[in-house]
């Protein structure tokens, strides 16, 4: 027999664009005017991201819990 070895993958970085920000979502909320996000942490333009944030349930995500996060 012989054996099977599987590419593990992982995640490749990701470098945000000058306009980007990461923001953190409890909940799926839906805006008619720019979209959607989903729970979690979400990379949206800035400008999105001034209307997303006037939602309760979302806030601006850090740096050290996305490194905890992601575990880096």
């Amino acid at each position: 027999m012989s054996e099977v070895k599987k590419k593990t993958s992982t995640p490749k970085k990701k470098k945000l664009k000058g306009d980007e920000v990461v923001i953190f979502s409890q909940r799926n909320i839906y805006f008619p005017e720019i979209g959607k996000i989903s729970t979690g942490f979400n990379i949206v333009s800035k400008q999105n991201s001034e209307v997303y944030l006037t939602h309760k349930s979302v806030r601006q995500a850090t740096a050290e819990e996305l490194a905890q996060h992601y575990g880096r």
